[in-house]
């Protein structure tokens, strides 16, 4: 029997955050920058393109939780907006990222997780649970009306567990 998922609050999606930010910091720290840049999954991904990867998903979290474009804030607004496959998309952040450094990478995950958390200091937990088209402009957020709570649940901890599997291996 599995334990019961903890409420949709701000606090325990901050907890649930933190606690898999921490793992995700763990595998990260003791890698140099040049297995950053080389070592790689089968499907050609580096490590250091899985970080920017989080990073960037995180970044349009961020933009959500200030109320402005997610896709923009991500730098594939019209990607997205004409195309919507994510398998596409992803393949775009992942050419985008190949020319940073791998030091370049780690500053832009902190940097998108700083700005994650410092977006969800003013969100109530009321707030959270209000749909996400309430907060996007674009044509692909039209009637998607999944909690925003979800979002950056799925962006965050889920998105790292998701990533983690991968990099671990």
């Amino acid at each position: 029997m599995s334990s019961p998922s903890p409420p949709p609050t701000k606090a325990n999606l901050l907890k649930m955050i933190r606690h898999s930010r921490m793992e995700l910091e763990d595998v990260i720290a003791p890698i140099s920058n040049t297995q950053l840049e080389t070592i790689a999954d089968p499907a050609g991904w580096t490590l250091k393109v899985h970080l920017a990867h989080l990073a960037v998903w995180e970044n349009g979290v961020a933009a959500l939780l200030r109320r402005e474009s997610r896709y923009q804030a991500m730098g594939i607004g019209e990607l997205v907006l004409h195309h919507g496959d994510f398998d596409t998309v992803n393949e775009v952040i992942r050419a985008q990222m190949e020319g940073l450094s791998a030091a370049e990478v780690r500053r832009m995950s902190t940097q998108a997780h700083t700005a994650i958390l410092s977006g969800l200091a003013s969100w109530s937990d009321e707030e959270l649970m209000h749909p996400y088209n309430e907060f996007q402009p674009e044509k692909v957020a039209e009637g998607d009306t999944r909690p925003v709570f979800g979002l950056v649940a799925g962006n965050t901890f889920g998105h790292y567990a998701e990533h983690l599997e991968m990099m671990r291996e």
